[in-house]
């Protein structure tokens, strides 16, 4: 290979100029940076457009593309797309070289007698794949925009040290939601007050043709709204009961943490078929994107009823009390996850929690969804290998590891064992205390101070165990490690014991499951034969050491026919059911990349699929951690 002459003069040149990404370099107020960004042509074209204008000092610069997004936990920040880069001073183009190593940074000169740097770029909207924000946020009727796209920022300072003055141009016509101070509307632009670029990253606006702002709080000096942009115009129909039960949202949060940490906050809630679907917490507003039906199809509202009051939960616990190595000065340096189990674990049993106490689930869904996970968890026979600590740790790839294997494998079940750890803590100082105490109590102690402030405080394990501590004295800080650090096939399920239920698997699935399997068209067999199939026969997973596994089953194999009948989901059912009677194999026939096969699974158990059953004579604690706060 060979590189121009230019190019080795420019790496010689800043082959002086350390790159510090280990600290913040000591160095002047960069000053107030204008910039300005326009949607008018991202719904159909798919391009963002951005102008950045900064103060500049002639000699060396170096400029950043954020590379670690808080809250996506890993180094996601999508500059495959950042596109069209030009930098010039005085109406002159300076040529910038991309650092070979840290390859989120550019250097480049500023000449002498230049003020201000003009950099101009394109980010390109993807319209496939994508994961979090890197993933599809643009159709037609709307667009969800995250300013770290479309942005530049000077090496030296820290983020929230960095002001930025924000202008958004939205196509003609359309309203918008952002967590964002306005300044003033010009037609289709809009300009916002400055805000430091750390919060500014944490501020995404969401826009589009039919939209709905929905107050949350009436009354309240306090604004918390429901912003909500879709595909079409019915999707907007919220009824009166599901506007009441997010307004109980916001109260019974407020009566756990007794505190609030935003000026305002803005659910942006994005509905539609054709975007990415994930849920970004952000301090003063959440990044919520799923199906256009969503309040259309009860299958989907059951489902995905936990997606708001998880991310608003993340408002006190990710954003305002944050694992110390996760906050880091600017976006370039690595995060460390480890703590991930509180951060997600922790938000994730709070979620669900937070779902049924505000009415947007029963009881019974909470306690449906809580047995799915336990026998999702209780089929890990990763654990033999790898503990729970090192999911989070390993998080920021295992975010974007495949999904096949996974029971071996372990994907980011710092979320769903997590919750069964957290739920073992509740009902943990539930009993010791008699019912006198709760994981409420820890989320006053540990989130409630300096309410109305947005200034984020760090914590580490021992913050977390002198917390419990506080409230219910007991051997936490090993009762954490054990969970945390072992390995071994036992998923933690003492929660449910200790809040007076049990798991338990029976031939039919619970309504929550089975709507589930019907908005994806699946069958989730893991609990019994071991392995999840599409209604076109596809093998999406399979147990590691199952009956399927045994039997040669692998993800990505497609199945033609159960026991000679043509492959269909009722007749899969149906096979079950009859080899449990008969004892007699089920006999497939699949195809493996073009290869046809036999595969005979002895497997007779029936159907199975979990439940949760009340222990009699035992407190009946799960009931009571829902019961709404008074």
């Amino acid at each position: 290979m060979r590189r121009s002459t230019r190019t080795i003069l420019f790496l010689t040149m800043f082959a002086s100029i350390p790159l510090l990404l280990a600290r913040v370099e000591a160095a002047p107020d960069p000053g107030v940076i204008a910039l300005s960004v326009n949607l008018a042509q991202t719904p159909w074209q798919h391009v963002v457009r951005a102008r950045i204008t900064m103060p500049a000092r002639p000699g060396a610069l170096t400029l950043y593309y954020p590379k670690w997004i808080p809250g996506e936990h890993s180094p996601a920040g999508p500059i495959n797309e950042l596109t069209g880069l030009e930098c010039s001073a005085g109406g002159h183009r300076i040529p910038w070289v991309r650092d070979p190593v840290h390859l989120y940074s550019f250097h480049l000169v500023i000449p002498k007698g230049a003020h201000h740097l003009v950099i101009r770029l394109d980010y390109l909207s993807p319209v496939s794949g994508g994961s979090f924000t890197e993933g599809i946020s643009a159709t037609p009727h709307l667009v969800d925009f995250n300013w770290n796209e479309a942005l530049l920022y000077p090496a030296g300072s820290p983020t929230r040290e960095i002001e930025y003055v924000p202008t958004l141009t939205v196509p003609p016509g359309w309203r918008f939601g952002t967590a964002l101070r306005v300044l003033g509307r010009e037609g289709s632009t809009i300009h916002f007050r400055k805000v430091p670029l750390n919060t500014l990253v944490d501020s995404p606006v969401i826009t589009g043709a039919y939209f709905r702002k929905i107050n949350l709080a009436p009354g309240n000096p306090v604004h918390r709204t429901l912003d909500i942009v879709a595909d079409y115009p019915q999707a907007l129909d919220l009824s009166a009961r599901e506007i009441q039960d997010y307004r109980n949202l916001i109260r019974q949060e407020s009566l756990m943490f007794h505190s609030h940490h935003y000026t305002s906050y803005h659910f942006l809630l994005t509905l539609s078929n054709h975007t990415s679907h994930f849920g970004l917490e952000h301090h003063q507003s959440s990044d919520d994107r799923t199906g256009a039906d969503y309040f259309l199809n009860p299958k989907a509202f059951l489902v995905g009823a936990d997606l708001l009051p998880h991310e608003y939960t993340h408002s006190w616990n990710g954003k305002f009390r944050r694992p110390a190595k996760l906050w880091q000065p600017n976006f370039q340096i690595p995060e460390q996850t480890s703590l991930l189990w509180v951060y997600e674990g922790l938000t994730q049993y709070w979620g669900d929690v937070m779902a049924t106490r505000s009415g947007i689930w029963t009881p019974r869904d909470f306690r449906e969804a809580l047995a799915m996970t336990a026998a999702n968890m209780s089929h890990r026979p990763g654990r033999e290998w790898r503990s729970l600590e090192d999911t989070a740790t390993a998080s920021p790839y295992l975010y974007y590891a495949p999904g096949f294997y996974a029971t071996w494998r372990r994907s980011v079940d710092f979320y769903p064992e997590g919750e069964l750890i957290w739920l073992e803590v509740d009902t943990k100082i539930r009993e010791l205390s008699h019912g006198v105490h709760s994981l409420n109590d820890f989320a006053r102690v540990f989130f409630g101070m300096d309410n109305g402030s947005d200034v984020t405080r760090t914590y580490d394990v021992a913050d977390v165990v002198r917390a419990l501590n506080s409230v219910q004295p007991y051997h936490w800080g090993r009762f954490l490690k054990k969970r945390l650090e072992r390995v071994g096939n036992r998923a933690p399920l003492s929660g449910l014991k200790w809040g007076g239920w049990r798991l338990v698997y029976t031939a039919h699935p619970s309504p929550y499951a089975a709507a589930m399997q019907s908005l994806f068209h699946f069958d989730d067999l893991m609990f019994s034969i071991g392995f999840t199939v599409n209604a076109k026969g596809d093998v999406g997973d399979v147990l590691w050491k199952g009956p399927a596994f045994r039997a040669g089953l692998a993800p990505g194999m497609r199945i033609q026919a159960i026991d000679g009948a043509g492959f269909a989901l009722p007749v899969l059912a149906r096979a079950l059911v009859a080899a449990e009677r008969s004892h007699r194999p089920l006999h497939l026939i699949i195809e493996d990349e073009g290869v046809y096969r036999r595969v005979a699974i002895p497997y007779y158990g029936g159907p199975r699929y979990p439940h949760l059953t009340r222990v009699p004579g035992t407190p009946d604690y799960l009931d009571a951690i829902v019961h709404p706060l008074p």
